[in-house]
């Protein structure tokens, strides 16, 4: 999955216990990203501040001459949560600097193994 962002919104389609690639575009960082740091995250629904379904915060490959950020989301992350809609972003972390640059709706669909 690719998306472009600074603000970017784009649902995400995903099968259960499956290997995701996603790769999301700064397209308007005006400086280097190669320092920042990020999280993944997916929750429940936008805004809740209940613990989320799972968070990332490692595996981030960010390329500054494309200013992209490239990651996983690893099957094990997904196979024991229910199959459903939820919410996810991506948030960069950097102190003083925290803000979502992407988000929409995760669904997470079934597989062969487990219908929807």
């Amino acid at each position: 999955m690719t998306f472009e962002s600074e603000f970017y919104e784009q649902d995400m389609d995903v099968f259960k216990g499956t290997d995701v690639p996603v790769i999301v575009t700064i397209t308007n960082a005006t400086t280097s990203i190669a320092t920042w740091t990020f999280a993944f995250t997916v929750r429940r629904r936008a805004g809740d501040s209940a613990t989320p379904i799972f968070t990332k915060t490692t595996g981030f490959v960010i390329n500054d001459t494309d200013k992209t950020v490239s990651f996983t989301i690893a099957d094990e992350l997904t196979n024991s949560v229910r199959i459903r809609q939820y919410y996810w972003d991506l948030k960069r972390t950097d102190t003083d600097n925290e803000k979502i640059v992407a988000s929409g709706n995760f669904n997470l669909l079934g597989t062969a193994a487990t219908p929807a």
